[in-house]
């Protein structure tokens, strides 16, 4: 095994940003990307690439990669297919990865210590099992645990097997290469779509912030938006929202360290794409990812006296500025969300949580132990219940048989009919659909393996920003972990909105980063890997 390259503390700092060669990587892949998303798949929500060519893709990415003997990034197969606008490619990517690294990893990782992740998250594994069994036969069937493992535990079991390998560093290079350069050629396909279908409005949605503010001088003087424009290669602004949130916290968390003024405008750049996408609950739910983040990566770096002038700084300015933010706020619920929201009864979303807890409310023994994986709300649940949820085509295999558990269907019955189909795909699909993976958690796993997720979730988190916290690890590597310890409570929090958690081109990235990030710091030596994962 190569070790990670450690930041010695009097070494210059890097020339490079980040990691040499994705610039190289997504200069290579922006026509590629231009023709993806700007011209073959214009618009994601009527017109999806199907499954074969995605597929053709993500095998032709493959053998690359072993015909240049790198079997090991076959790992980078679920983050290639995160960025085609495909709904199905992303879980045969896991599929395959997955296969790979238990076959080749098998041995290492039986020969592996557990530490706290790793029990954490058998914690997770058999109580997916143990809820699953108690509902055979009522809620569940075989296929309810087989689907669930693909969509939901699958980027957790590839990151179970992967993060003990024994990684070298051009392998772990290799991953951020790839992580940064699939991230950064969005940018291109995002500012070159509205100018080629004739939509200069995309580029003035970033300005409705200022709507929220009441100061929207500036933004009646732009274009009419388009807000559902900018999606990348990806299968959703939203989607592409999350992807770039996630290189923003990379590029802020590498300039941290570095102070490149470069660094700092890529963020700015990227950070300006985000908000082409209009994804303002990925800016709620990354809250309390931010907040962490703040604690752990920002504060500490401040010195005592500093920490005193900001304490009296936003103190005064939460004075000053209060009426004016809650103005502000106002403004954002009644323009934004209350359109939504104010008529809970006839909103998809707001029944599904509403009559959902009502059930759960009824203390019997699924309120603790939920109705079981792939039951009641997630993703694997959906997509069998084609007999309750309106589904334009059955998108499964033939041998996969429609399923839809009683407890699922008392609540879902009428949230997703052709009527409502029809008239959402003017709406805000987040705000809307009838899909959550907060929902699906808790009504699948109970309260009691609520708690057991959350806290393989919080262990995992805490282990990435420890990894931050080894000033020997060289500068590229911090930043993975720290942007990984934001995602895990972003993750977290953007669950209330749409069936996240099993969505590969959101826990692609994640896991990718999560991967460098941990398994980095565990290069460094036994000590810190313990201390990591508290084995």
């Amino acid at each position: 095994m190569t070790a990670v390259p450690l930041a010695p503390p009097d070494a210059p700092r890097p020339r490079v940003i980040v990691v040499p060669g994705w610039a190289r990587l997504a200069a290579a892949l922006a026509v590629p990307a231009t023709v993806i998303g700007a011209v073959l798949y214009t618009n994601v929500q009527l017109n999806t690439m199907p499954l074969l060519p995605a597929i053709g893709i993500v095998l032709l990415a493959a053998a690359g990669l072993l015909l240049a003997n790198r079997p090991r990034l076959l790992v980078l197969l679920p983050l290639i297919a995160a960025y085609l606008p495909s709904p199905q490619v992303g879980f045969a990517a896991y599929i395959i990865s997955l296969g790979y690294v238990v076959v080749e990893f098998g041995g290492v990782r039986l020969a592996t210590p557990l530490d706290r992740i790793d029990w954490s998250l058998l914690a997770v594994l058999g109580w997916s099992v143990l809820s699953w069994a108690a509902n055979l036969g009522e809620q569940t069937d075989t296929w309810s645990l087989v689907l669930f493992t693909i969509t939901f535990l699958s980027p957790w079991l590839l990151l179970f097997f992967a993060r003990v390998a024994p990684w070298e560093t051009r392998d772990l290079r290799a991953i951020m290469v790839a992580w940064l350069g699939l991230a950064a050629v969005q940018a291109v396909p995002a500012l070159i779509k509205p100018i080629l279908m004739g939509e200069p409005g995309a580029y003035s949605v970033p300005l409705l912030a200022f709507e929220l503010t009441g100061a929207g001088l500036l933004r009646n003087l732009m274009p009419s938006t388009s807000a559902d424009l900018t999606t990348g290669t990806m299968m959703s602004a939203h989607h592409l929202g999350s992807a770039l949130l996630l290189l923003c916290v990379l590029l802020v968390s590498y300039w941290i360290i570095v102070r490149d003024r470069r660094v700092a405008l890529l963020a700015v750049l990227f950070g300006y794409v985000f908000l082409m996408t209009d994804s303002k609950h990925l800016v709620l739910g990354a809250v309390p990812g931010v907040v962490w983040y703040l604690a752990v990566v920002v504060w500490p770096r401040f010195s005592r006296s500093t920490r005193r002038r900001v304490n009296v700084a936003v103190t005064l300015g939460t004075i000053v500025v209060g009426t004016y933010v809650a103005r502000a706020v106002t403004a954002a619920v009644s323009e934004l969300w209350q359109p939504y929201l104010v008529l809970a009864s006839v909103n998809p979303k707001a029944q599904l949580f509403s009559r959902t807890a009502e059930l759960l409310g009824q203390n019997s023994l699924e309120t603790w132990i939920g109705y079981g994986p792939g039951a009641f709300g997630s993703r694997a649940a959906s997509i069998r219940a084609t007999d309750v949820l309106y589904k334009e085509e059955n998108r499964l295999p033939s041998f996969v048989p429609p399923h839809t558990a009683p407890a699922y269907a008392s609540v879902a019955y009428d949230l997703y009919t052709s009527e409502i189909l029809a008239t959402v795909k003017f709406k805000s699909a987040a705000l809307t659909n009838p899909f959550s993976s907060l929902i699906g958690v808790v009504a699948e796993y109970g309260l009691i393996g609520t708690v057991v997720l959350g806290t393989f979730f919080i262990i995992v988190a805490g282990a990435a920003f420890r990894a931050w916290s080894i000033t020997a690890l060289a500068p590229e590597w911090r930043a993975a972990a720290a942007t990984a310890g934001f995602a895990i409570p972003y993750l977290m929090g953007i669950s209330p909105f749409d069936t996240y958690f099993e969505q590969p081109d959101v826990t692609a990235p994640i896991i990718m980063l999560l991967l460098v990030g941990l398994a980095s710091a565990r290069a460094v030596g036994p000590t810190t890997s313990g201390e990591l994962g508290g084995g």
